[in-house]
Order: structure tokens, then sequence, then C-alpha cells
């Protein structure tokens, strides 16, 4: 009898681990695509920057020349 309820115990914690471990998966895998969304988001930005910065460098450099005219 006394085996049969450790049995039992172990079975139900056993289930009880198996789910707890699925939602810890689900949770790091929502957390991986919200971390890459936000890698791809900061990237877009410094390459808009970056486009930017070019653009403000060669409208700096015909200022400087049409001002060396």
């Amino acid at each position: 009898m006394k085996t049969r309820t450790g049995i039992v115990i172990l079975i139900v914690v056993c289930v009880g681990l198996v789910v707890a471990l699925l939602l810890i998966k689900k949770q790091a895998d929502d957390e991986q695509k919200k971390d890459a969304d936000a890698m791809l988001d900061f990237s877009n930005q410094l390459t808009t920057a970056t486009a930017n910065l070019d653009d403000l460098r060669q409208v700096n450099l015909m200022l400087t020349n049409d001002l060396a005219t």
C-alpha cells in the first residue's frame, strides 16, 4: 500500500515537472522571439541613421565647396 502511494506521488510530481518544463520552454521561446524582433528593429535604426549621416556629410561637403568658391 505504501509503495502504491509513493508511486502515485512520484507520477504526480513528474506530471507537474513536465508541465513546468513546457511552460518555461514557451516563455523562453516568446522571449527569444521578442529579443530577435528588438535586434532587427535596432539594426534597421542603425542602418537608417548611417544613411542619414552619409547624406549630411555629402551636404556638408557641398556647402564647404560652395563656401570655398
